[in-house]
């Protein structure tokens, strides 16, 4: 149900990054996962109106990692609030 609300939501976005989605699945422990031509996003287990404001701070993160083309490894929404999201980096796993 979450999936399909959220799939339902995004569309009704008409999200740029849509169309890089390869893949949503839920997941007992991570929620939805979205998995990312480069990167996956653990988005978390929203109540609609989390959804809203997960978007608008991812929207601001993806348009930041577009224009420097650097992709995370993930980017971890479920314990986001407006000041805090996860980006894990390749970079920092390779160490």
């Amino acid at each position: 149900k979450e999936v399909i609300d959220f799939i339902i939501f995004l569309k009704n976005k008409k999200a740029k990054w849509y169309k890089s989605i390869r893949r949503i699945r839920w997941d007992e422990n991570e929620g939805i996962v979205l998995k990312m031509r480069h990167f996956l996003i653990k988005w978390g287990k929203p109540k609609i109106k989390e959804i809203e404001k997960k978007f608008v701070y991812l929207e601001k993160v993806m348009g930041h990692l577009g224009e420097e083309r650097k992709f995370p490894e993930y980017i971890d929404l479920r314990f986001c609030d407006k000041k805090e999201v996860i980006v894990k980096d390749k970079e920092e796993r390779n160490e």
